[in-house]
């Protein structure tokens, strides 16, 4: 069993610029989960904000017409008259989801976005990319927490 000082030596191992280290790069390792939780949201017609997804456009409705129905057969998932848009026809956007992990932030977007007309459909949504609260804190719950409880626990060798 370790004395107060050795405890207390273990302990000044810990640094904030260590765990935020460890805690962003873990972060990236996860990704995909993130990504994941992000696209079902969509799906779902809910941005980051936990708001509807409405585009600022109002031609765009949020729900496809039985022309885009009748017009997507080469789509990778199936455009169904009055649901709601699924934002995959080729798959670039979701192949092309990318995450950069700042030392104060995430920022989660996408490369496959395109340009001229299909960039501004997707530049016509606020709050496109990133999690809702409630995902934010399961992810954070299930996902970073244990992670960093972890991390800690190896630091000091407890």
């Amino acid at each position: 069993m370790a004395t107060l000082a050795q405890q207390l030596k273990k302990a000044k191992r810990l640094n904030e610029k260590a765990l935020l280290k460890s805690s962003f790069k873990f972060i990236k390792s996860i990704e995909k989960l993130v990504f994941d939780a992000n696209l079902k949201q969509l799906e779902q017609g809910e941005n980051a904000e936990s708001q509807v997804l409405e585009h600022k456009n109002k031609r765009y409705s949020g729900h496809y017409t039985r022309y885009t129905a009748e017009n997507s057969q080469d789509a990778l998932l199936p455009k169904e008259e009055g649901k709601l848009y699924n934002f995959v026809y080729s798959g670039d956007f979701i192949k092309g989801f990318t995450m950069q992990v700042f030392t104060d932030k995430v920022v989660i977007n996408s490369k496959g976005t395109g340009s001229g007309d299909k960039q501004l459909f997707f530049d016509g949504y606020d709050s496109l990319f990133g999690l809702t609260d409630d995902n934010l804190k399961a992810v954070i719950k299930t996902r970073l927490l244990p992670f960093i409880l972890t991390d800690i626990r190896k630091t000091i060798n407890v």
